[in-house]
């Protein structure tokens, strides 16, 4: 892939993730005029416990199959990386359907031990999302090591927009019954989103089938490794990323878990203790995350565009690639934090 085609990938993936994060603030806007800090103190939380199990289940397979489905098909083994595809999509079912087992079983134990209990409602809203997410990046990683990034792009917007009509419409429609049952109701918008995004996703994949079984019939260096030895290479590439991602939901976590027990220490009751997280926690982090979208699109364009080349050993073009993508993070990076720390009190 030459520089020219790294940066158009990022530029589809920049273009998504920035229309995914516009449509996530102007939801924030009307979510939280409608159920208030309060109902985003129960709505928050759960989604503390939703990252870290997604992360843990997740993080770092799509990166993985992106990288061993880069690597097979420089090689012109196409069904070597139809094998890496197939591993995962069993491997990440199985942790998927554990995952979202256990919080469906134990999400009022979960909500009494992060200390906030009306978050119950959330967090069986969220678990068809850890079910189908996990499953949905699956396929995002097969095309990313294919190196087309579209279906990705597509399936988050897609994912997007449903969790905003979703989850505002069942939180108006909760909101005079509960706060924590409209919080549930606006959580369900990430289940919905997810179960979207991967009918789109997969129709994608059906689509492509014809032209995927014949590259793999006209290829002549097909060539299958062991399904041991391909689960081994998955894992050691996903459990480092995964341990470095777990960090800022864990944060999180701890964050939530923390603030509620020193505001009950201190006299305030459980209603208004989740008020004030719900504060700190709402609006300001979607723009603080704001330009994460960027840099998260360069890395994602990245891994398959470096695999190809070091799988060629063709090392001019690693490093070009590689100091391409720190230049263009820096110079988007740099002038956002500048940004939000001159311009923080009129935001």
């Amino acid at each position: 892939m030459s520089d020219k085609n790294f940066l158009k990938g990022a530029a589809v993936l920049g273009a998504a993730g920035l229309i995914v994060k516009i449509i996530g603030a102007i939801y924030r806007i009307p979510l939280t005029n409608l159920i208030g800090t309060e109902g985003i103190g129960y709505y928050q939380p759960a989604y503390q416990v939703y990252n870290l199990l997604l992360v843990i289940s997740l993080a770092g397979f799509p990166t993985a199959i992106a990288r061993l489905v880069s690597e097979k098909i420089s090689l012109d083994n196409f069904k070597g990386a139809q094998q890496v595809f197939k591993l995962a999509m069993t491997t990440l079912i199985t942790l998927a359907a554990v995952s979202s087992f256990f919080v469906y079983i134990f999400a009022d134990q979960i909500a009494l031990f992060i200390g906030y209990p009306g978050t119950s409602y959330s967090l069986v809203a969220l678990t068809p999302a850890l079910f189908f997410v996990p499953i949905m990046a699956v396929y995002r990683g097969y095309f990313q090591g294919m190196q087309n990034m579209v279906p990705t792009a597509m399936s988050q917007i897609v994912e997007q927009l449903f969790r905003f009509v979703v989850g505002l419409s069942l939180a108006y429609f909760f909101v005079n019954e509960s706060l924590p049952k409209a919080a549930g109701g606006a959580s369900f918008g990430a289940s919905a989103g997810g179960i979207a995004g991967f009918i789109l996703i997969f129709f994608i994949y059906i689509k492509n089938k014809k032209r995927i079984d014949e590259k793999i019939s006209a290829s002549k260096k097909n060539k299958e490794e062991s399904k041991k030895r391909v689960l081994k290479r998955l894992f050691q590439i996903a459990i480092p990323i995964t341990i470095g991602a777990s960090i800022v939901p864990l944060m999180g976590l701890i964050d939530a878990k923390l603030v509620s027990m020193r505001l009950l220490a201190i006299g305030y009751s459980e209603i208004e203790a989740t008020d004030l997280y719900g504060q700190l926690s709402g609006t300001a982090q979607t723009f603080i995350n704001f330009p994460q979208v960027f840099s998260i699109a360069i890395a994602m364009s990245l891994v398959p565009t470096i695999t190809e080349s070091f799988t060629k050993g063709e090392n001019k073009m690693l490093n070009m690639t590689a100091n391409l993508g720190m230049r263009t993070a820096l110079l988007i990076g740099l002038p956002s934090a500048i940004g939000l720390f001159v311009l923080a009190e009129p935001i």
